[in-house]
């Protein structure tokens, strides 16, 4: 097939709405790993650190020699057992788990640190479309080379594409490439568009941050 070439611009605005939807997509994935993690620290500090009170007071308090310390202690070890299991246990999982992030303030700023990573992709950018693979031309005047085979996963967010690529061993890195806005080429670049979307599949779950 003869080359395709993609052209379209990355415009603050739109960095602006990406950031935005990486820190709500990060601040939603802390909230779960939370929501998950909370319960298992509750159990911990409810439940093992009595029994750890009652060893420490056995071993340091108590005197060893004397049966009736192995029998106050069994008694006690029983009595707070079944005390777990009719009554704390019940109470633990009813807790609500804290919200522990911070909410993104009313006025709805963002993040500086996110906005700040994305700079270096505001300006111009060109993608030339090929039978072997991809080759990006980013607003830095650099060029990256990807071959098909490397391009592993093709994510659709409101205004781009994500193509994850594999680089180096484990590592991967994501391109954008404009859905719509300021484009060049009307027809011939929709025809791009979808010949990129024949050759990778769409992945319809969350869109990866670039």
């Amino acid at each position: 097939m003869d080359a395709m070439e993609l052209r379209f611009v990355v415009t603050a605005g739109q960095l602006v709405t990406l950031a935005d939807s990486i820190n709500a997509r990060r601040n939603e994935k802390n909230e779960m790993q939370a929501t998950k993690a909370y319960p298992v620290f509750l159990r911990l500090f409810s439940f093992w650190l009595p029994l750890l009170f009652m060893a420490v007071v056995f071993y340091f308090l108590l005197d060893k020699d004397a049966p009736e310390t192995y029998v106050s202690l069994a008694l006690s070890l029983i009595a707070y057992l079944l005390a777990w299991k009719f009554l704390l246990k019940r109470l633990v999982e009813s807790r609500a788990p804290p919200l522990v992030l911070k909410k993104p303030p009313p006025d709805g700023r963002l993040e500086p640190l996110t906005l700040l990573r994305l700079k270096p992709l505001q300006g111009e950018h060109r993608v030339k479309i090929a039978s072997s693979g991809l080759l990006f031309f980013l607003p830095n005047r650099k060029s990256v080379t990807v071959p098909w085979s490397r391009c592993c996963n093709l994510k659709q967010g409101s205004d781009f594409y994500f193509i994850t690529v594999r680089t180096i061993g484990f590592f991967k890195a994501t391109y954008l490439v404009a859905i719509s806005g300021e484009v060049v080429g009307g027809a011939s670049y929709q025809a791009g568009l979808d010949y990129l979307c024949s050759r990778l599949d769409i992945d319809n779950g969350p869109a990866q941050k670039a």
